[in-house]
C-alpha cells in the first residue's frame, strides 16, 4: 500500500516536472525561431513597426510589462566609440531624438530587458533607482491650444518624463474610483532627479478636477496653455468637423449657426464656454496659489517657441537645456519643428488643417472678439499678463 502511494506521488511530480520542462523548451525554441526568422528576413525594423508590436498585449510578469510601456527617457554611454545612446521610452524613441532603425540585438534587449540599448539585469543598481511617481506637474489645458506640441517640446528635456497617453484620471469617475495607486502606475519610470508631467486638457474645464488634484498634492505645479479665444473656438469647431465627417454622418452645421443664437454669441455652445478662460481659472485658483500656475501663451509658442519653452524651464526648476538650435521653421508645414543635431521631428499631418478653416466673415469675428473682451480682461488680471488678443493676426 505504501509503495503504491509513493509511486503515484512520484508519477504526479514527474508529470509536472515534464510539463514544465516541455513548456520551457517550447518557449526557447519559439524565441530562437523568431530570432532566426528576423535575421533571415531583416536585421532591423522601423520605429513605427516597433510601436505596432508594442501595442499588442504581452504575457509577461508585471515588472517586465511595466518596463515595456514606461521606460526612462534617459541617456547612457554604452559603446566602444563613446556614442551617446538613448533608451526607448514608453512614448517616443529618444524623446523624439531618433528616426533610426533598431538592430536585432536591440530588439531582443527591448523585449527581454525593456531597454533597446542596454541589457538590464535584475542586479543592475539603476533598476532599483527607477520608480513610478505621481506627477509633480500637470498640464491641465486648454484644449486646442497646443497642449500636444507643448508636451512634445518638454519631452525633449532629459529631466522630464511623461506618460504615453492622456490619463483622464481626475475627470473620469471610473478612472478616479480606481485610486491614486492606479494613477501612479500609469506614469513612466523615472529617476530621482526627473520630473513626471501628465497632460489631460479636459481637466481645465471639469468642475470637480481642481479639488481632486489638490487632494492628491496641494503643492503640484499646474501649466495652462491658452490661445486667442476666437481662434481656439475655430480650431475646436474644425476638430468637430473632422470627427463628424469620419463617422459618415450628414454634413456638419455651419460655423455661424453654432456660435450664434438669435443674433448673439451663444454662450452655451461648449467651444465658446471653453474659451471663457477666467471662469475655469477662478475655480482652480480656489485650491492652488497663483505661484503654482504657469500660463503659456499658445500663440507665442507658435511664433517663438524657444522663448516660451525657456520660461517653462525656469518655472519647473529643471536644468538649462534648450537652445535656439532645437527649433526650426518648416516652410512646407508652416510651423516650427523640433531638432536634435541632425535629427528632427514635426507634429503629425493632422496639425494645421488650414484647408478646413471655415469661411468666417469679419463681422462675425468682430462679434466674437467683442463677446470675449470683458472675460479676457478678467483673465489678464488673474494671470497678471496682458495677451495680445484684441485682434486676430
Amino acid at each position: 500500500m505504501l509503495t503504491t502511494m509513493t509511486c503515484r506521488k512520484f508519477k504526479r511530480v514527474g508529470i509536472r516536472g515534464i510539463n514544465k520542462l516541455v513548456l520551457l523548451v517550447m518557449t526557447i525554441l519559439t524565441s530562437f525561431a523568431l530570432m532566426v526568422a528576423l535575421s533571415v528576413t531583416k536585421t532591423s525594423v522601423t520605429l513605427d513597426e516597433i510601436r505596432q508590436i508594442r501595442r499588442q498585449p504581452l504575457k509577461v510578469d508585471e515588472n517586465t510589462l511595466a518596463y515595456s510601456h514606461n521606460l526612462l527617457n534617459d541617456i547612457s554611454q554604452t559603446d566602444s566609440n563613446n556614442r551617446s545612446m538613448q533608451v526607448l521610452t514608453g512614448t517616443i524613441l529618444n524623446g523624439g531624438r531618433s528616426t533610426g532603425r533598431l538592430k536585432l540585438k536591440e530588439i531582443y534587449n527591448l523585449v527581454v530587458h525593456g531597454n533597446a540599448y542596454q541589457e538590464v539585469s535584475t542586479n543592475n543598481k539603476h533598476e532599483h533607482e527607477r520608480v513610478k511617481k505621481l506627477p509633480q506637474v500637470i498640464i491641465v489645458g486648454v484644449r486646442k491650444c497646443g497642449t500636444r506640441a507643448l508636451i512634445n517640446m518638454l519631452a525633449m528635456h532629459p529631466d522630464i518624463v511623461r506618460p504615453l497617453n492622456e490619463i483622464h484620471f481626475f475627470d473620469f469617475d471610473d478612472n478616479y474610483s480606481k485610486g491614486l495607486e492606479w494613477y501612479r502606475k500609469q506614469m513612466p519610470f523615472s529617476h530621482k532627479n526627473q520630473i513626471t508631467i501628465e497632460k489631460t486638457p479636459a481637466y481645465f474645464t471639469c468642475k470637480k478636477t481642481p479639488e481632486r488634484v489638490q487632494r492628491m498634492n496641494s503643492s503640484v505645479k499646474i501649466i495652462v496653455i491658452v490661445r486667442q479665444p476666437t481662434i481656439r473656438v475655430v480650431s475646436d469647431y474644425i476638430q468637430g468637423v473632422v470627427k463628424h465627417n469620419n463617422k459618415d454622418k450628414p454634413p456638419f452645421k455651419d460655423f455661424a449657426e453654432l456660435v450664434m443664437d438669435n443674433g448673439k454669441v451663444d454662450q452655451f455652445y461648449k467651444p465658446i464656454q471653453t474659451s471663457i478662460y477666467c471662469v475655469h481659472l477662478s475655480r482652480w485658483q480656489q485650491y492652488f496659489n497663483k505661484s503654482q500656475f504657469h500660463i503659456v501663451d499658445g500663440d507665442a509658442l507658435i511664433t517663438d517657441p524657444y522663448k516660451e519653452i525657456k520660461l517653462i524651464e525656469r518655472f519647473l526648476g529643471v536644468s538649462d537645456y534648450y537652445s535656439p538650435d532645437n527649433f526650426y521653421y518648416n516652410e512646407t508645414k508652416g510651423y516650427y519643428c523640433l531638432r536634435w543635431g541632425k535629427e528632427s521631428r514635426c507634429l503629425g499631418e493632422n496639425k494645421g488643417r488650414k484647408s478646413l478653416y471655415p469661411n468666417i466673415s469679419e463681422p462675425l469675428i468682430a462679434r466674437m472678439n467683442e463677446f470675449f473682451g470683458p472675460y479676457n480682461e478678467i483673465f489678464y488680471n488673474q494671470t497678471r499678463h496682458r495677451f495680445k488678443w484684441e485682434t486676430i493676426t
